[in-house]
């Protein structure tokens, strides 16, 4: 009684409505920290991400200069049986 008297208390219903905000107030914050370690789960995977393109990203931006594309096909593309390379036999079906 004398918790319920210091805090302002003088009936059930204050005492119920009082409970509700303070309820309301702790699942908001739960679904706060929930949405935060969600973000912080999703780190590991971006910072991975990064890295991968940190590692790649000389060799696509060399594919995107026109004059690097023959040049880097020439060195990368298969020979097939007949001894062509991918990017010839792409020209012979161009040119048909």
């Amino acid at each position: 009684m004398i918790f319920l008297k210091d805090q302002g208390i003088s009936s059930y219903d204050e005492l119920v409505e009082k409970t509700n905000v303070i309820c309301d107030e702790y699942n908001g914050r739960l679904e706060k920290i929930r949405a935060a370690e969600d973000r912080m789960k999703e780190n590991p995977d971006l910072q991975k991400q990064i890295g991968t393109y940190g590692k790649t990203r000389e060799v696509f931006s060399s594919i995107g200069r026109p004059a690097w594309i023959p040049v880097f096909m020439k060195h990368t593309a298969p020979t097939s049986r007949n001894g062509c390379t991918g990017i010839n036999t792409r020209q012979h079906l161009l040119q048909r």
